[in-house]
C-alpha cells in the first residue's frame, strides 16, 4: 500500500515537471505563424470573435481569419466535412 502512494506521488511530481516544462518554452515568432483558419457557426458568436480576429490579425500580419455566423448546425456540418477549422457553437 505504502509503494502505491509513493508512485502515485512520483507520477505526480513528473506531470508537474511536464506542465511546467511546457509553460516555459518560448512563444513562436510572430513572422513563423501563417495561414487561413476558416470558422462558421453561431450568429451569437460573431461579435466575440470579430474582436479576436481584429487583435489576431493586427499581430499576426501573416495571417486571415473568416467567420460565418451562418448558425451551429450550418458549423457543425462543415467542420465535419472539412470546410470549416471550428465551429462555434451557441449551445454547451
Amino acid at each position: 500500500m505504502h509503494h502505491r502512494s509513493i508512485h502515485r506521488a512520483a507520477g505526480c511530481l513528473l506531470l508537474v515537471g511536464i506542465s511546467l516544462a511546457a509553460c516555459a518554452s518560448p512563444p513562436a515568432k510572430q513572422q513563423n505563424i501563417r495561414g487561413a483558419l476558416t470558422a462558421i457557426g453561431s450568429p451569437i458568436q460573431s461579435d466575440p470573435i470579430g474582436a479576436w480576429s481584429s487583435a489576431w490579425k493586427k499581430t499576426f500580419t501573416a495571417t486571415s481569419l473568416s467567420y460565418s455566423p451562418d448558425g451551429s448546425d450550418v458549423g457543425l456540418t462543415a467542420l465535419a466535412t472539412g470546410q470549416a477549422y471550428y465551429a462555434a457553437l451557441d449551445a454547451p
